[in-house]
């Protein structure tokens, strides 16, 4: 790829981010509530959720679809939860067990994650926030590539095939999400309306 392609492929990017994020600012506190508990209904009834062992979800921030009761009801039907954790700009994600709200402690970017202590797991499935979608599965993040080098480092080291969902409102997806070739595509998205299948 010239530079000239992905300068430019990194403002559209940029711009993308911009509309999105204001899209999702544009749903109003009771309106994430509402949506997120319908996702949370959909996710927790989803045959395809019910089987992995390790399920890796993240804890909100800001106006992200809140999974705190996607949580609960995994660890209460005895599937073990694990949140990434950031050890450093290039390298991959951590994935340590959750063990309560109050074993949590502030890391970077204003996130929430696991002590480092907590026992560390492979996932089976890894369900990420994200700012947009198409449905293609492309998926736009927030820029720093921690979860694509992650599923990437995954990908190398499991013995099977990790599953990765989306978790995000219906005012999220876009016709064409701008990718490149480092971008990991999604097998589906849960929002509010449903789950959605793009491969597998």
């Amino acid at each position: 790829m010239s530079r000239s392609v992905s300068d430019e492929n990194a403002e559209r990017k940029r711009a993308q981010r911009r509309e999105l994020r204001g899209l999702r600012a544009g749903l109003t506190a009771r309106q994430r509530r509402q949506k997120s508990a319908r996702a949370t209904r959909h996710f927790l009834h989803g045959e395809q959720f019910m089987v992995p062992r390790v399920v890796a979800l993240y804890w909100p921030m800001g106006e992200e679809l809140d999974c705190r009761d996607i949580i609960s009801g995994l660890v209460a039907r005895g599937q073990e939860v694990v949140l990434p954790r950031i050890e450093g700009e290039k390298r991959p994600l951590r994935f340590l067990r959750f063990e309560g709200e109050k074993e949590l402690v502030k890391g970077p970017f204003g996130t929430v994650q696991p002590r480092s202590d907590a026992a560390e797991f492979l996932p089976d499935l890894v369900i990420l926030p994200l700012l947009g979608f198409d449905g293609a599965g492309r998926r736009l993040g927030y820029g720093g590539g921690y979860y694509d080098r992650s599923l990437a480092w995954l990908d190398g080291m499991a013995q099977y095939a990790v599953g990765r969902y989306g978790l995000g409102f219906d005012v999220q997806r876009q016709e064409r999400i701008v990718a490149g070739p480092h971008d990991q595509p999604l097998d589906g998205v849960v929002t509010e309306s449903g789950i959605l299948r793009f491969r597998g």
